[in-house]
């Protein structure tokens, strides 16, 4: 049992050896430890690890096969299968307090172990409602891999869509070594990255970067019109249309707590910097576009 405290202990201590921080650095700190310690954003963070875990991704099926094999038929009240859902409560609120940002694979532990309450409440349902219930979960569970959700707040490492965004990120980094290797590009993360550090493999050799923290309103009046020389603009997260998560108080949550708001319109951002577009690059609900100025 200590095993695991005294590894992390030790990784700890080497970082602070290092960084002279515990955590690395500050800036980890803040997002990931003191700005989730906030009640109204605990609660919402909680909403959606439950929304993850039982809803999203045809989970709803399992959670209604959990359901009616506890209720119905007293099924996993055993107290192994107790102190198997207190964990998954404890690991949902663990990271409802920790971490900044709401990933889906944070949640794999708590996952396995709700595929195996589920395997084990198909036992206690009627046979046709296991074979209905296994089939669709299972066939939902693959869609999903590609059926691209239609709420903002949904991350491209839920599914199938992050190798678009990764195919689309080295795509804009091979067409800008050949095309502005010595021009600096002003894009936001992780294309910043991808561009100014080879070991990632995207480019052969580092292109100067002028990083700006995302592509909304705000963002960009913080940039130096004077310093533009390239721009990288893309898709950090679906931009569905408008609908139910633009309702103000939503919307005003979404932003205030999880930073979730549309980028600059394009058009906008062209006329406010006297931009011209010099490439763009589209897949499955995704896209990159490359500006000069004029």
């Amino acid at each position: 049992m200590l095993a695991p405290f005294a590894a992390v202990a030790c990784w700890l201590l080497y970082l602070h050896s290092v960084t002279w921080y515990w955590m690395g650095n500050p800036q980890f700190a803040a997002y990931n430890l003191a700005e989730p310690l906030n009640a109204v954003r605990i609660l919402l963070v909680l909403a959606r690890r439950f929304f993850q875990l039982g809803v999203a991704d045809f989970h709803w099926v399992a959670t209604a096969v959990l359901i009616l094999a506890v209720f119905r038929y007293g099924a996993l009240r055993e107290r192994p299968w107790r102190l198997a859902g207190a964990v998954v409560l404890g690991y949902l609120i663990f990271h409802c307090v920790v971490g900044g940002a709401v990933l889906l694979r944070y949640m794999l532990p708590a996952i396995a172990l709700f595929y195996v309450a589920t395997a084990a409440a198909l036992n206690f349902v009627a046979p046709r409602i296991r074979t209905a219930a296994l089939t669709l979960f299972v066939a939902g569970l693959a869609v999903s891999n590609w059926w691209n959700p239609r709420y903002r707040f949904a991350s491209y490492e839920d599914n199938l869509a992050v190798t678009d965004f990764i195919q689309l990120q080295l795509t804009a980094a091979t067409w800008l070594s050949e095309h502005a290797p010595n021009r600096t590009v002003t894009t936001a993360w992780p294309l910043t990255d991808a561009l100014s550090t080879p070991l990632l493999g995207y480019v052969s050799h580092p292109l100067q970067v002028n990083p700006v923290e995302n592509f909304q309103p705000e963002s960009w009046k913080k940039v130096d019109a004077s310093r533009l020389e390239v721009v990288a603009l893309y898709s950090r997260s679906w931009d569905r249309p408008p609908g139910w998560q633009d309702w103000p108080p939503l919307a005003r949550l979404l932003q205030k707590y999880f930073n979730y708001a549309r980028q600059l319109p394009r058009e906008e951002l062209i006329q406010r910097f006297h931009l011209r577009s010099a490439a763009r690059w589209e897949r499955r609900g995704q896209w990159m576009e490359i500006f000069v100025i004029w």
